[in-house]
C-alpha cells in the first residue's frame, strides 16, 4: 500500500508518530504527555474510529460510537492549533427516511438520554430494550451513528467540524493500490465466500441500487472537506453524503453479475465449488435455496469424503461461517429496504 510513497518520498513515513489509546476508555486512555503533545501539535483530526458491526450490542455500540466521539471532542477542544475535525458517519444513519439530505435530523430520543440509560442499566436489560430504542432503524450501528451526529451538533462549540457520510465502502478504485481492501466488512466478506463457493444465495432485492463507494473516494473527500472547512472558517457544520447511487447507479443484480464474472476470470485459491449463485427477495425462497444450495451439497460431499476415509469439513465450514454471513445478509438487507 505504501510502496509508491516509500519510493517517491521515502522520508515521509518517518513523520508518523503512533499514539497509544483506547476509544472505550476515559481520556481515550492517552497518557498525559501524549495528550499535551496532541494539544500543541495537531492541526487536523480525522475521526473514523467506530464499531461497524451490524449486530453489536447497544451498550458497546454506544460506548464506542457515542462516548468515544464525546471523548475525542473533549480532546479536540484542548488543541490550540486545530483547523479541522472530520467526523466519519454513515449515509445510512437516517435510512429510516425516504430522502436523506445533507442535514442533521433530530432523533426520537436524545443522545444524552441514551447514554444515561445505557450507563445506568445492565447489559441484559439494555439488550431487551434495544428493539424499542432503535425503532425503525435496522441495527444499533445506524442508530448510534445518527445519535453521534446529533450530539456533535449540540456540543461542538467552536470546533471546525465537518461530517462525511459514506455509503457502503468497498475496495479502492485508483491509488495508491487498485483493489486494496483490508477487512471483511460489508459486501467484501460475502464476495469472498461466494468466490470460494461457500455462499450461493442471498436474501436481497436485486432491483435495488447498490450504493457502493470506493475507499479512496471516501478518503479523498475527507481530505478535501478538511481543507475546505479550514479555509472557510465557517461556524456551520458542512455535511457531505459520499454516495454513488445518484450519479453512477448500479443495481445489486448488475453488481452480482460483475462479481461472478471476475471471480471466474480470476478464481480464488482452494475453491470448494464453482462460483455461481443468485438472490431472491422472497424469504421463503431464500430458505429453500439455502437448504438445497448450501446444506444438501455440504452433507453429500462430507458423506463421500467420510466414506473414502477422509476428514469431513464442509458442514463444519458452513456452521462456522453461517452466523457471520447471516448477520451481514440480514442487516444489509435491512438497510436496503430503507434505500
Amino acid at each position: 500500500l505504501f510502496d509508491t510513497l516509500r519510493k517517491e518520498r521515502p522520508n515521509d513515513l518517518s513523520k508518523v508518530v503512533p499514539i497509544e489509546g483506547d476509544i472505550t476508555q476515559p481520556e481515550l486512555a492517552i497518557s498525559p504527555s501524549d495528550r499535551t503533545t496532541l494539544s500543541l501539535c495537531v492541526n487536523v483530526v480525522f475521526h473514523s474510529a467506530a464499531t461497524v458491526k451490524f449486530d453489536e450490542k447497544l451498550k458497546l455500540s454506544v460506548t464506542i460510537n457515542m462516548l468515544g466521539t464525546q471523548r475525542l471532542v473533549e480532546l479536540c477542544k484542548r488543541m490550540s492549533n486545530l483547523e479541522a475535525l472530520v467526523h466519519v458517519s454513515t449515509a445510512y444513519c437516517n435510512c429510516d427516511r425516504s430522502q436523506v439530505k445533507e442535514v442533521i435530523y433530530p432523533p426520537p430520543i436524545g443522545p444524552d438520554q441514551i447514554v444515561s440509560l445505557v450507563e445506568a442499566l445492565d447489559e441484559e436489560l439494555v439488550d431487551s430494550l434495544t428493539p424499542k430504542l432503535v425503532g425503525n432503524r435496522p441495527n444499533t450501528y445506524t442508530f448510534t451513528k445518527a445519535l453521534a451526529e446529533c450530539w456533535l451538533q449540540d456540543n461542538k462549540g467552536d470546533l471546525p467540524l465537518v461530517i462525511v457520510r459514506p455509503s457502503i465502502v468497498i475496495s479502492s478504485m485508483g491509488g495508491p493500490l487498485k483493489g486494496w481492501v483490508d477487512n471483511w466488512n460489508g459486501p467484501t466478506g460475502i464476495i469472498a465466500a461466494a468466490g470460494k463457493g461457500l455462499f450461493r444465495t442471498m436474501l436481497c432485492d436485486s432491483t435495488k441500487k447498490a450504493d457502493l463507494v470506493p475507499v479512496d473516494t471516501v478518503i479523498n473527500l475527507m481530505i478535501v472537506s478538511a481543507w475546505r472547512i479550514a479555509s472557510s472558517k465557517t461556524k456551520e457544520i458542512p455535511i457531505y453524503n459520499c454516495v454513488t447511487g445518484q450519479r453512477k447507479p448500479i443495481t445489486w443484480s448488475h453488481f452480482i453479475d460483475l462479481c461472478f464474472k471476475y471471480l471466474r476470470m480470476h478464481p480464488l485459491s482452494e475453491i470448494s465449488w464453482y462460483p455461481d449463485g443468485s438472490v431472491t427477495a422472497s424469504r421463503t425462497m431464500s430458505t429453500i435455496k439455502r437448504c438445497f444450495l448450501h446444506w444438501v451439497p455440504a452433507y453429500i460431499i462430507d458423506s463421500v469424503v467420510w466414506i473414502s476415509g477422509g476428514k469431513p469439513m464442509y458442514v463444519v465450514l458452513l456452521f462456522r461461517n453461517k452466523n457471520e454471513l447471516f448477520i451481514k445478509n440480514y442487516h444489509l438487507e435491512g438497510i436496503l429496504r430503507h434505500t
